[in-house]
């Protein structure tokens, strides 16, 4: 079972190095995630079975 659903993942970005001001005093590397847009016109749902 993951943390991150890859149906909901737009984007990912990870960096090292020199970062952009908006990640603030990140030291060794920074993993940006973005998340698709949602539909607000009809309702889904997903579901995981574990066993």
């Amino acid at each position: 079972m993951n943390i991150i659903n890859n149906k909901l993942l737009g984007n990912s970005d990870f960096m090292t190095g020199a970062f952009p001001a908006d990640y603030g005093n990140g030291i060794s590397g920074v993993f940006d995630l973005r998340l698709r847009n949602g539909n607000p016109e009809k309702n889904e749902f997903t579901a995981q079975v574990v066993y």
